[in-house]
């Protein structure tokens, strides 16, 4: 810690790459093919745009979500736990942003963490989340990894401990208080979809 500050090492990486990048093709570095310049700058800097898509993502920004992935940032793109923006999205509660990244086809059933997109929504008891994945093809019976739970697991066990209120980010970061899960209209969609 340095004058109160964390330095967080994935965007120091991602620096770094960048700089390494810029700097080979600035040297005129290529792999024999030209390979740096029409692969790897266009990598780099998706992978520079990648915290920021991330921090958007968790914090509700949809305009930044939608102004990245309109330049070019993948709906693939992960936080530094290997979770995909549609994760993130739906165990951030932000469903505007799950319905935005299943139109351009993100993974509805990636895995990573010990969680999947449906495993997120029915943690955060979010149904309108939880509709749109199912709509989209997302597995209701999947595991994940994690204690062999499953989103409906999830949800019954969230539904015994749910606080009155969750906290919630606003699109600026401050942290305010949502409405109630509603994690029994979650357990009676994921029933209705097949889920065990």
């Amino acid at each position: 810690m340095e004058n109160g500050m964390v330095m967080d090492r994935s965007r120091l990486f991602v620096a770094g790459l960048v700089g390494w990048v810029a700097l080979l093709a600035g040297a005129g570095a290529t792999s024999g093919a030209g390979v740096i310049e029409p692969v790897v700058l266009p990598v780099a800097a998706q992978l520079q745009d990648a915290p920021a898509l991330v921090d958007a993502v968790e914090h509700g920004d949809d305009e930044v979500v939608s102004g990245l992935l309109s330049n070019g940032a993948s709906p693939e793109t992960t936080d530094h736990r290997g979770r995909t923006l549609l994760m993130l999205a739906a165990l951030n509660g932000k469903p505007t942003i799950v319905a935005m990244l299943i139109k351009l086809k993100a993974n509805t059933n990636a895995r990573a963490d010990g969680l999947t997109p449906m495993t997120a929504a029915a943690m955060w008891g979010d149904p309108e989340t939880v509709t749109l994945l199912i709509k989209a093809g997302a597995k209701v019976n999947d595991d994940a990894g994690l204690h062999h739970s499953t989103p409906l697991s999830y949800a019954r066990v969230a539904l015994q401990a749910a606080p009155a209120k969750r906290p919630a980010r606003s699109a600026r970061g401050s942290l305010e208080f949502a409405a109630r899960p509603d994690y029994e209209a979650v357990i009676k969609l994921l029933v209705a979809a097949g889920a065990k």
